[in-house]
């Protein structure tokens, strides 16, 4: 039962009242101060009227409802993304205790009220968690006095942490953990994965290979695949180019295992520059929506890491018939450009190819040649190695030029 009609109420309330200041208002007897009590409590649970920490009752103008990603700070209040409107600069504010334990990438549904003190500005509150897509943390255990607390890494929130279990927790020691409660400004946390201690070597490796839920196993069905796929070019397609006879080679990293592309690189008659670049190709081995292509597409790249590398290939391509290894024909994708020497383009071809590289070099090779603290004994290696510094030249100069001539 209504004591005062809603619209009533919310009018009145635009601006922070007492609960004594909304009886004398409306005249409410004593008799009734408990059904206006209760009337004002239904009222706040459906996000109409809202209780300030001082206990001011006040109505803001309500908006819309919407729903979004919730985008936390390290501090207790964040954002929401608008579904509605994903390109707007301001997200909507969410007050930090209005967030309903979001975290950070949860999808939410809110509500949006004009602020009440700030006329062209909005607030939102949320009202249902949609989604909840943080699927572990990773931190740090420790004690804090008697009690054990949790530090997490790549978190924000301003969230206490309690664990669910404290028998097996080692100071100082990481974990991964999931959280099998989420309340008010607490998360109850559960332990998945003991990851080392803080002095553990190259920690700081394997924490985010763990985040990043990638590894350098792969499934059974995406070996099983790469383990059919031929190890030796045997049949050559009438629509590649034979460049196996070109002088190519491949610059890369002294400890480098894949090498994915390769260059060759000589004069015309003309003055100008051919340059040919090929890049493996993998599309030949691996079909669309294969499993190998998959999960090649779900790893996204393949993870660089001191003293350890995380593929995105299995290794039979990876490092066998996709890799430009010397000596040995493979599939290549070529990109050939003739340049003049004002380092313009005068054409450029696209084209698959087979190549036999010729060399394998490195950046250490490379700069010791140039820096004449070594020779190639190769006069045609040597040769294409002066010709590519030349166009890297003009290429750095014409890149100068350009940009001066855009410059306002």
């Amino acid at each position: 039962m209504e004591i005062i009609s809603e619209e009533r109420l919310k009018n009145f309330l635009r601006q922070e009242k007492t609960f004594i200041e909304i009886v004398r208002k409306f005249n409410i007897p004593f008799n009734l101060n408990h059904q206006l009590t209760n009337q004002i409590s239904n009222l706040i649970e459906n996000f109409v009227v809202f209780k300030t920490p001082e206990g001011k009752y006040y109505a803001p103008k309500f908006l819309k409802t919407t729903s979004g990603i919730f985008r936390a700070t390290n501090s207790a209040f964040g954002f929401v993304e608008d579904k509605e409107n994903p390109i707007q600069k301001n997200n909507v504010f969410i007050p930090g205790r209005f967030t309903a334990s979001a975290l950070e990438g949860d999808e939410v549904k809110i509500n949006i009220y004009a602020d009440r003190f700030k006329s062209d500005q909005v607030f939102g509150i949320v009202t249902k968690i949609i989604q909840r897509n943080t699927k572990f943390l990773i931190g740090k255990a420790f004690k804090n006095g008697k009690y054990w607390d949790f530090e997490p890494v790549n978190f924000k929130g301003g969230f206490l942490f309690r664990w669910n279990s404290t028998d097996d927790l080692i100071n100082d020691n990481y974990y991964k953990v999931k959280i099998i409660d989420y309340q008010k400004n607490t998360l109850k946390i559960s332990i998945i994965q003991k990851i080392g201690h803080k002095s553990e070597p190259f920690l700081y490796v394997k924490i985010p290979i763990i985040e990043s839920e990638v590894s350098n196993k792969f499934s059974a069905d995406v070996l099983e695949e790469a383990e059919k796929i031929e190890k030796e070019i045997t049949n050559i397609e009438k629509n590649r180019t034979d460049l196996r006879d070109e002088l190519v080679i491949t610059i890369d990293g002294e400890d480098t295992k894949d090498f994915d592309d390769a260059i060759s690189v000589k004069k015309t008659n003309e003055g100008n520059f051919l340059l040919k670049v090929h890049i493996a190709d993998v599309a030949h081995y691996v079909k669309q929506d294969s499993p190998i292509d998959v999960e090649a597409q779900r790893r996204g790249t393949s993870i660089y890491l001191p003293h350890t590398v995380i593929p995105m290939l299995p290794e039979e391509l990876s490092n066998g018939i996709c890799s430009l290894k010397p000596n040995v024909d493979r599939f290549t994708i070529t990109m050939e450009s003739l340049i003049n020497k004002r380092g313009e383009n005068l054409s450029i071809k696209i084209y698959p190819s087979v190549i036999n590289s010729k060399w394998r070099l490195t950046y250490k090779d490379v700069n010791n040649f140039f820096n004449g603290k070594s020779s190639f004994n190769d006069t045609n290696l040597e040769k294409m190695l002066k010709t590519a510094q030349e166009l890297n030249t003009i290429l750095s100069l014409f890149k100068k030029i350009k940009v001066i001539s855009i410059w306002p």
